[in-house]
């Protein structure tokens, strides 16, 4: 490694892989994506990816821009940090972690889905408690996103003023760049060949949804279902493809069937729930993309712009992100929304209910107008000339702004921008990191019958000898080679010194023990714990005693 990659800035990143679910979410794409791409498109900083024992690095290969290591390195003075970001808006523990370090670093945290009631309270009530300083940013990845984003923060900020009397309103930065994508696979193709590699006939009009199958927490297809059935009088081959995993317990993709087939046009509509590595081809397949999404869970989405990057018209509605991707009348078309008055019954049951359920009882009060879009889509089927216009604006403008160069070129002159103002800050960090810290001695310390005083003498059990004859190869080891929270030489050096002394007619005690077998470790409260911690263990599976 040269030297002048040595003395880059670095970013921490920590990475929190998806394990709740069989199949990744489109948030854990786009992190892991987002990681990989500042390996391939790294130009003014260095990364340090923070990952959790025993979890897959998004990384396929060692990279010389990226190192990888564990989460407990984090807090060591011996990693040095520039910038903090966080790409799932774990804010608290990445205030937390600065305020551990003592040191003036900016801080970004990447949003997602802002309509689940939680994050008022697990993200950025923390983050408020911690002061973000003006060197501070939330990474907003559209406009619309961007106005939600400010008033979360108000309202949470308001709230405590109201209810505690506390100031703690946002003080940093609300920076807007958008999610990336990768513009070297979605590209656009030969459509007559990509039909003929995923199945559609050559002479069909096609009409592509991607994303995820569910009225729930996505968009409610039903309506373009009937749209469809009246486009189907002036373009008989017309087809729906709907592409997307579907909401476990849902089956959203079978109730769309079936309303196809109560409408006559069974034949017209079609559920591609495994798509894979086709997806590039159902793009390049269609005439039009469409994306009637109707839901507060989407802030951004990134279907659109992967149409957009493949060369396909969208027909999209005017709402969240979507109208910050899709220019209107160049790459696409919006579709006209409404919404009314039809929200305080679900706000006030959002404090028992289940959020993705509360999503459904907002989106079934969002019109798209159906109308507009059986126009516009019947438009643009008769008009070849003007999709293609689309399609070359649509290409041009994927590339330039969300083709992951372009993407994380913002992000870097955002940690650039805002490392300068941090290093002009002197006022000290906000600690609150008691909150982040569970005080086990303090609380639990009542809950033994003794407790083991530092200077207690110490001697080894017979089972201990008979051990140390067989050279502790009898330690019951399953628990300590997964876990890794206890040191088999630091057991056997105990186990040794117990035995000499026990040989003399001497004890140890814990404070001995930390002298002799941690010499040259620093005396600290965390070092002592660990070397304690190893003891206990001892006496817990009978090899030592006290004396």
């Amino acid at each position: 490694m040269s030297t002048s990659e040595e003395s880059k800035p670095r970013v921490g990143l920590w990475h929190t892989p998806e394990v709740a679910h069989a199949v990744n979410t489109g948030r854990q794409v786009v992190v892991d994506d987002f990681t990989r791409n500042l390996d391939r498109h790294a130009h003014d900083f260095r990364y340090g990816l923070f990952c959790p024992d025993g979890s897959p690095s998004p990384l396929a290969e060692p990279s010389p821009h990226i190192d990888v290591w564990p989460r407990s390195a984090a807090t060591s003075p011996e990693v040095e940090i520039g910038a903090w970001h966080d790409a799932q808006f774990d804010a608290a523990l990445a205030f937390a972690v600065r305020a551990e370090r003592a040191r003036h670093y900016p801080i970004t945290l990447t949003h997602h889905s802002v309509s689940y009631v939680s994050l008022l309270q697990a993200r950025v009530l923390p983050m408020l408690l911690h002061k973000p300083r003006p060197y501070d940013a939330i990474v907003c990845t559209s406009g619309p996103a961007r106005r939600a984003v400010a008033r979360i923060l108000g309202h949470v900020a308001e709230t405590l003023r109201q209810a505690h009397g506390l100031d703690l309103k946002y003080e940093g930065q609300l920076i807007t760049i958008p999610l990336g994508i990768d513009t070297e696979r979605f590209q656009p193709r030969d459509k007559t060949k990509a039909r003929r590699d995923v199945g559609i006939d050559e002479d069909a009009e096609v009409l592509v949804w991607m994303g995820r199958l569910s009225a729930i927490d996505k968009a409610d297809l039903m309506p373009v279902v009937g749209a469809l059935a009246e486009l189907r009088k002036r373009h008989p081959k017309l087809r729906l493809i709907c592409c997307g995993r579907q909401h476990r317990g849902e089956r959203f993709g079978d109730v769309l069937k079936s309303y196809a087939e109560s409408r006559g046009i069974g034949d017209a509509v079609e559920i591609r729930t495994d798509v894979g590595d086709e997806l590039p081809l159902l793009y390049a397949a269609a005439d039009l993309f469409v994306a009637p999404v109707d839901n507060v869970q989407e802030t951004f989405g990134l279907s659109p712009v992967e149409a957009m990057a493949c060369g396909v018209p969208q027909v999209v509605a005017d709402w969240d992100g979507y109208r910050d991707t899709v220019v209107h009348e160049q790459t696409g078309v919006l579709i006209p929304t409404l919404w009314a008055d039809a929200q305080a019954d679900v706000e006030r049951g959002s404090l028992t209910s289940d959020p993705a359920y509360d999503h459904l009882a907002l989106s079934q009060s969002v019109a798209v107008d159906m109308a507009a879009f059986v126009r516009v889509v019947d438009e643009l089927l008769n008009s070849p000339d003007k999709r293609a216009a689309m399609a070359e604006a649509s290409r041009m403008r994927a590339q330039m702004l969300f083709g992951w160069p372009s993407v994380i070129a913002a992000h870097e002159l955002m940690w650039k921008q805002l490392s300068e103002l941090a290093a002009k800050d002197t006022v000290p960090l906000t600690n609150v990191t008691g909150l982040h810290r569970f005080p086990y001695a303090s609380v639990f310390r009542h809950y033994p019958s003794h407790w083991l005083p530092n200077d207690a003498p110490l001697t080894i059990t017979e089972q201990g000898r008979d051990l140390i004859q067989r050279q502790a190869g009898q330690l019951p080891l399953p628990l300590l080679a997964r876990f890794k929270y206890l040191e088999l030489s630091v057991l056997q050096r105990i186990l040794v010194g117990l035995t000499k002394m026990a040989d003399k007619d001497k004890t140890l005690s814990l404070d001995h023990i930390f002298q002799v077998v941690a010499k040259g470790i620093e005396d600290t409260p965390e070092n002592r714990a660990r070397m304690n911690r190893h003891v206990m263990w001892l006496i817990k599976y009978g090899y030592c005693k006290r004396a």
